[in-house]
């Protein structure tokens, strides 16, 4: 067994002969993490600002696009179809189609219509099941592509109480 005083020196030893890592390599690592938390940071703000940008401008291909429900077919409870005859008037940019939506509180009729040049004239038919009283209100709204060639619905334009 060792005494006391070998103990000692052996542990004055470890202690004292220890190397640290130099500042050099200090500065080295801490500049490395510097740079990938920085290039982390970057990569998500810039994922999330360049959808909000694409949603943005898809938005903002809405703006000017104006649609008027011209005239409704009856849509009496029990429909599980009815006819909105649609005007587009000038302005705005192109759309690939109009969404009609008809509801009478609880149930809903959706149709869909082709792209509509400026001054153009469609009838749509809104499908779906049953409505379950009187048709209450119609709805318009354009459909444009989205970034990804989606169709997107613009806000409702125009909307026509029975």
């Amino acid at each position: 067994m060792k005494n006391k005083e070998e103990v000692k020196q052996s542990l004055n030893f470890l202690i004292c002969e220890k190397k640290g890592i130099s500042g050099i390599i200090t500065v080295l690592l801490i500049l490395a993490i510097t740079i990938i938390s920085a290039g982390v940071v970057w990569y998500t703000i810039q994922n999330v600002l360049s959808s909000q940008t694409s949603e943005l401008q898809t938005s903002s291909n809405c703006l000017g696009i104006t649609l008027d429900i011209v005239s409704v077919g009856a849509c009496p409870a029990g429909s599980t179809s009815c006819n909105v005859t649609v005007e587009r008037r000038a302005g705005g940019g192109d759309i690939n189609g109009v969404r009609v939506i008809i509801t009478d509180g609880s149930s809903t009729l959706i149709g869909d219509g082709n792209a509509m040049s400026a001054l153009e004239m469609a009838t749509i038919t809104a499908t779906g099941s049953a409505l379950g009283s009187d048709a209450t209100k119609a709805k318009v709204a354009a459909l444009i592509a989205d970034s990804s060639g989606e169709n997107y619905v613009c806000e409702i334009v125009d909307e026509y109480l029975y």
